[in-house]
């Protein structure tokens, strides 16, 4: 391990206040600022064009991009001149004085190209932050720390060249950006391709190339996914309605579902982490 990550391994984020995630559609020529960032900011834009004015520098994003902005800058942001700019953002708010996490933090490459474990992470903070049944500050401040320190470990590793990832197309970002703001509707191969703005047999070579999985199988497991975080946080809420609420034709499918991407049926999932917290109390 090189002794910036060494540094950057031991950076501690008790501090941590509050983390929520979200996603805006600026116009065209639109603009934001100028601000302080408070915080840190992942950015993650999907379509359109964003230049980053931060005092002494500027970061360009084209969509795919994923970027890191760090607290206490003065910043300004341009968006496209020729179309709409979208994007999806998670803010990690701290208590007191964040100049020590700036100076910690510098040395991070600001961009990278998004890889599918991070649009997963945004794909569940905004999935989260949107869940009006459960209280999820706890998991969100939780998923905010391992999506920093992921961001970290992931940044250095594509600044080496021998071990860079090719980007994920722009289509695959569209589609995944789709399902995820859908999931609870009944979508079909070719209403995502459409989204995607692609053939369904071209995108599911792109879907098979980079994620290695289908575009249908990918929503299947979105969905399963995004029923544990119901699943591990409540006991009185029906299976049957949780599988009603993501998507699933009944509960048998849910559970079959379920079972092929995590190897238990989502009742045995529940009872696992019913028996765990009670360890832990």
């Amino acid at each position: 391990m090189s002794e910036t990550m060494q540094k950057l391994s031991e950076i501690t984020i008790d501090e941590l206040k509050e983390v929520y995630f979200g996603d805006i559609k600026y116009p065209v020529g639109g603009t934001q600022g100028p601000r302080i960032q408070r915080g840190i900011q992942f950015f993650h834009l999907l379509s359109g064009q964003v230049t980053f004015e931060i005092e002494e520098f500027e970061i360009h994003l084209n969509p795919g991009d994923f970027c890191v902005l760090l607290p206490g800058r003065h910043e300004f942001h341009r968006f496209s001149q020729t179309e709409e700019s979208v994007h999806t953002w998670c803010q990690l708010d701290f208590y007191g004085n964040t100049d020590h996490l700036r100076l910690q933090l510098e040395p991070v490459p600001p961009k990278v190209e998004a890889n599918s474990d991070i649009i997963r992470y945004m794909d569940l903070g905004l999935s989260l932050t949107r869940s009006p049944e459960l209280d999820t500050h706890d998991a969100l401040l939780e998923l905010g720390k391992s999506l920093l320190r992921y961001y970290i470990n992931y940044a250095f590793r594509l600044a080496s060249p021998d071990e860079a990832k090719p980007p994920l197309p722009r289509s695959v970002l569209l589609a995944c950006d789709f399902i995820s703001r859908n999931i609870t509707q009944p979508l079909t191969l070719p209403v995502i391709a459409d989204a995607a703005h692609v053939s369904v047999n071209h995108l599911i070579h792109l879907f098979r190339t980079h994620l290695s999985i289908t575009p249908m199988r990918y929503l299947w497991r979105i969905r399963c996914e995004r029923a544990t975080v119901i699943l591990g946080n409540t006991n009185n809420i029906p299976i049957a309605h949780i599988a009603e609420q993501m998507g699933f034709s009944s509960p048998y499918h849910f559970s079959r579902v379920f079972k092929q991407n995590f190897g238990i049926s989502p009742l045995q999932f529940r009872k696992q982490k019913e028996h765990r917290h009670q360890r832990e109390d």
